[in-house]
């Protein structure tokens, strides 16, 4: 496995310095959450600094990156190329950085989309990615506000945000996205 020192050297080759301190901050996010809901932290620090790896690559060179690790697209994920990144970088992760660890390759593939019955790891990588303080969007700061309080209600506001926002544009949603919520609204409903 690629030592911390080096993968951050990595990341400040391959990506944007706005997009490199996004990720660096995503993963100081992750630690704290994972610290404050019980998860490891080690795999939410490297899976909060992984999560974006491939982002910076063009559409080209995601599909081939596609092609190589075997990844099937489904249609939502052909028409936008914005969610490839999830899915080369887990494997990207595993593949060429040799973490081979489960846990944080299901955190980096479903941290655009959410699935249902996420892994505390996962949600706790979502939440970072769309928390974090360098992050500034309409419906950012209500999330804030409770993610560390209750981590599955802030999880179903920002899903809530990510639906309504994506409807807003008519653009397609992901049927893990629509299923992480279902789930949650389902798990609630059950209390």
């Amino acid at each position: 496995m690629i030592a911390q020192c080096d993968g951050i050297k990595l990341l400040e080759q391959m990506l944007s310095e706005k997009r490199f301190r996004h990720s660096l901050s995503v993963r100081d996010e992750a630690v704290r959450l994972a610290r404050r809901y019980g998860a490891d932290e080690q795999k939410a620090e490297i899976a909060g600094l992984y999560h974006d790896v491939t982002k910076d690559m063009g559409p080209a060179e995601q599909l081939k990156m596609c092609d190589e690790f075997g990844i099937m697209l489904n249609a939502v994920e052909r028409s936008s190329y914005k969610l490839l990144h999830a899915l080369t970088g887990a494997c990207y992760t595993r593949e060429r950085l040799g973490v081979d660890d489960e846990e944080i390759f299901g955190a980096i593939y479903y941290h655009t989309t959410g699935r249902a019955d996420m892994t505390l790891l996962e949600k706790i990588i979502y939440m970072a990615d769309y928390v974090e303080p360098l992050r500034d969007f309409d419906g950012v700061e209500p999330v804030r506000a409770i993610v560390y309080e209750d981590l599955d209600r802030a999880l179903l506001l920002a899903l809530d945000n990510s639906f309504f926002e994506l409807l807003g544009k008519h653009a397609q949603i992901h049927p893990n996205t629509l299923e992480a919520r279902n789930f949650l609204l389902e798990k609630r409903q059950k209390k």
